[in-house]
This record gives C-alpha cells, structure tokens and sequence, in this order.
C-alpha cells in the first residue's frame, strides 16, 4: 500500500445507498470510533474493509472530513470478483482495518 494510515477501532455505518461510488460515512458502529473520533485528517490514504451483508470489499480510500466521505481509492479484492467494486448499500459498514500489504512495510 501506498502509506496507508491505520487507525484502531474505527467502524462506521454508511449513509444512502453509495453502489460503487464514493461512500458517505453515517455514525460510529456500536463499540466502533467513528474516523473523526480517530483524528483521521482530510486526504487521509487509509485501508478500508466494507461488509454488506455477505457482500464485502478492502482496499485503501482517501477521507474527506467536510462532507464525511471515504473515496474508494484502489479496491485489493471483493466478493464480487478480482478488484471489483461492490455496489454498497445503506447496511453497509465501513472499517479501518490493516491489511496484508500495510504489515509487509514491517
């Protein structure tokens, strides 16, 4: 990864029905800090896991603060197939979560 930023406990529900766009973060998930809570700054490179349900994705995303947003900057894997995005929903949440790659720069 690119520098990823990791973040402990941070999970957040979504807002909307994003599909396979940008993600609109809703609240803290129970027993989850929300991005702000975690001092995650603006332009942030950080890696992410999404579930929805079975459905689920990791790669790295870049959070915006003003509008409380995660751009799904590189998908590593998803259910849906190799690096495809998939299409998200409102069940779904948000995680700041490391990944194989942000361990290997160890």
């Amino acid at each position: 990864m690119a520098n990823a930023k990791l973040f402990d406990r941070v999970g957040m529900t979504v807002l909307g029905t994003p599909g396979t766009g940008t993600i609109t973060l809703g609240s803290a998930s129970a027993g989850y800090r929300s991005f702000a809570d975690a001092s995650v700054a603006t332009g942030s490179l950080v890696s992410y896991l999404i579930e929805d349900g079975v459905a689920w994705e990791y790669g790295t995303g870049t959070y915006t603060v003003t509008g409380t947003t995660l751009a799904r900057t590189t998908v590593t894997a998803s259910s849906a197939g190799g690096t495809t995005k998939i299409s998200a929903t409102s069940s779904a949440v948000v995680y700041i979560t490391a990944l194989t790659a942000d361990l290997a720069q160890y």
